[in-house]
């Protein structure tokens, strides 16, 4: 399968070098040529794209897996832009931590064109190995029939495939994830401040949190 990739940093890199293992042809493009993800890749046998544009034409799928909202707006919605080389009928998958409001609007722009979006974040669970191993947590937003024929590649990368609903709901499910992650984070600082202060070493309190029923990865 003919497959477009933007975005070669810390997640998407191995996960299109997991594509091209499973056996599909990468048209690979990212904002840093000389980038160590852009020069491997490369090296694997993926042609290379000079933007998104060239990225997506004659691509069945495009991929993204970019920063944020703002560079998947450049991308999707800008100059050059993977609608400019889309065809009809391909399917456009972003793997972005992103905004639900966007992914919505250029699902509907995207849908005036006969190309389909999916909202698709990951997570790499407990594990930073899990976008190396295939076993990412994969949250799906969009039309249940175009996640259906997605559905087969995105197995190449996640273990646990959840289809979440309507456009925007796997952003959805994803920035709800990364909330509650991050209040976790911060009740721990707050709590091991707490115990230091109180006169006990850290190292004790990791200890005895990880031995105890507040204990977490």
């Amino acid at each position: 399968m003919n497959i477009g990739f933007i975005g070669l940093g810390r997640m998407g890199w191995p996960i299109a070098k997991r594509l091209m293992a499973a056996g599909h042809r990468l048209t690979v493009s990212d904002a840093v040529q000389d980038g160590p993800g852009a020069m491997d890749l490369r090296a694997a046998g993926a042609e290379w794209a000079n933007n998104p544009r060239e990225a997506a034409t004659g691509a069945e799928f495009v991929f993204t897996s970019l920063p944020g909202p703002d560079e998947v707006q450049d991308v999707a919605l800008g100059k050059d832009s993977i609608l400019d080389g889309a065809s009809q009928g391909s399917i456009y998958v972003d793997l972005t931590t992103n905004s639900p409001q966007l992914i919505r609007r250029i699902h509907d722009v995207y849908r005036e064109h006969g190309v389909d979006v999916l909202d698709a974040p990951v997570s790499q669970g407990t594990d930073a190995r899990d976008r190396h191993k295939g076993t990412l947590t994969v949250m799906v937003g969009g039309d249940s029939a175009v996640y259906e024929r997605v559905k087969p590649v995105l197995s190449v990368l996640g273990s646990a495939l959840l289809y979440c609903g309507e456009s925007g709901s796997g952003a959805v499910c994803k920035v709800v994830n990364n909330v509650h992650l991050f209040t976790i984070h911060a009740a721990l600082a707050e709590a091991l401040t707490l115990g230091v202060k109180a006169g006990v070493p850290v190292e004790t309190l990791t200890k005895a949190i990880s031995l105890s029923s507040a204990r977490s990865r």
